[in-house]
């Protein structure tokens, strides 16, 4: 009996050396021309995120040895991404450059110009009051750049006015198209499911209470405009000499804030969002209408990436946008809330309404994607699988 054990757990042991030995680990640094370690910045290969360097700059990645990864492309908010040669050296250095230009016809009358401009579009107001409208989300799931699953959704939806901000969600309709035929991936047991909620409530919450509390540097670098209105352009990052909690549910790493030049309003809100382990990046972006001197947000788009297993080709992806709308005249068909955090569109399916998106998506003037009609396509009628996906959850 004793003997059989120990032979499974050589057996087991000779497997787990057998995945490291095909392993290859590289250390890496990212830094700006002054030598200083770069914190959150993106590190890809053929469109894969593979790392995210921590606070000093540092990053590592496991490349399995068949594979040719012979050039990393690095990213960062307010620098110059660039492609860095994949070494047989200890250390990977690879140095960023800042994108910063030249401010132009910007009259700065004071030391605390950009403190002063964020101070005066914080008066001004951003989304303090109770909001409401219709919710339009599209929740994907992609492997090897191929869709594995994506999901449409439609809510009613409600913010309080209240400081932390409350969301209410009703599920008015919901669609899947899922083709999850991915052998010995994992895939399948993979729990995929983004916070609808915390997405919602970012704009309305984080930007009062974490990028204004004094733990970010803030630099106006240029003079810009968005859809036809001049604005200032900063870009902020996390101060390095502040010691974030590691027991956050995740860190806004840096980002841009682009505030009217005319009436310092807020117009739009670029940031990241990383969960304290670096396994998981967030990007968010809010873009809000000025009408009548007062910014309302107009539309959320947050993209997620996450970092699972070894394999540069093995990095699944999972995103959602999501669309602010405004129109009463849309009637609930499957009733339905949540009162639960995580949201996922796949679980939440009950039955499939052809009219319904039809319509919906003429009144929006929203189209299907692309790229997902290419992959799902090929499976046949979309319409149809559609309607196959509701009658299993019916």
């Amino acid at each position: 009996m004793h003997y059989q054990k120990y032979k499974i757990i050589i057996f087991f042991l000779f497997i787990f050396l057998q995945v490291k030995a095909q392993e290859q680990r590289f250390a890496g640094f990212i830094g700006n021309s002054k030598g200083e370690g770069i914190p959150y910045a993106s590190v890809y290969f053929n469109n894969n995120l593979l790392a995210i360097s921590n606070e000093a700059g540092r990053f590592m990645i496991s490349v399995n040895k068949r594979e040719t990864v012979d050039t990393l492309y690095v990213t960062c908010i307010g620098y110059i991404a660039t492609f860095a040669p994949l070494t047989q050296s200890s250390l990977q250095k690879i140095v960023l450059k800042e994108s910063e230009q030249s401010l132009n016809e910007v009259s700065v009358n004071a030391l605390n110009f950009t403190d002063q401009l964020l101070q005066d579009c914080l008066k001004k107001g951003v989304d303090t009051t109770e909001v409401s409208g219709i919710l339009f989300c599209r929740q994907y799931l992609k492997l090897d750049g191929i869709y594995k699953r994506f999901s449409e959704g439609v809510f009613n939806f409600r913010i309080d006015d209240m400081p932390n901000k409350l969301v209410y969600l009703d599920l008015i309709n919901a669609r899947t198209l899922d083709n999850l035929q991915v052998k010995n991936q994992g895939l399948r047991k993979l729990r995929y499911g983004i916070n609808i909620r915390a997405a919602v409530q970012q704009p309305f919450y984080l930007f009062k209470n974490t990028i204004t509390n004094k733990i970010f540097n803030f630099k106006l670098v240029e003079k810009t405009h968005i859809d036809g209105i001049n604005c200032y352009k900063i870009i902020f990052n996390l101060d390095q000499k502040v010691n974030v909690s590691k027991n956050a549910k995740f860190l806004i790493g840096g980002g841009v804030i682009y505030i009217t030049c005319e009436g310092h309003l807020l117009k739009s809100l670029e940031r990241n969002l990383l969960s304290p382990d670096f396994k998981k990046r967030w990007f968010t972006k809010e873009i809000y209408d000025i009408t009548k001197g007062w910014p309302q947000l107009n539309h959320i788009e947050l993209t997620s990436e996450i970092i699972t297993g070894w394999s540069a080709e093995r990095q699944p992806v999972g995103g959602l946008s999501i669309n602010l709308k405004s129109n009463p005249k849309i009637q609930t068909v499957n009733n339905f809330s949540d009162a639960k955090d995580n949201q996922d569109l796949f679980n939440h399916l009950k039955g499939y309404d052809i009219n319904f998106w039809k319509e919906y998506y003429i009144r929006f003037g929203i189209h299907f994607p692309d790229d997902v009609f290419s992959t799902f396509s090929k499976f046949g009628d979309l319409d149809l699988q559609f309607t196959r996906g509701a009658a299993l959850r019916n």
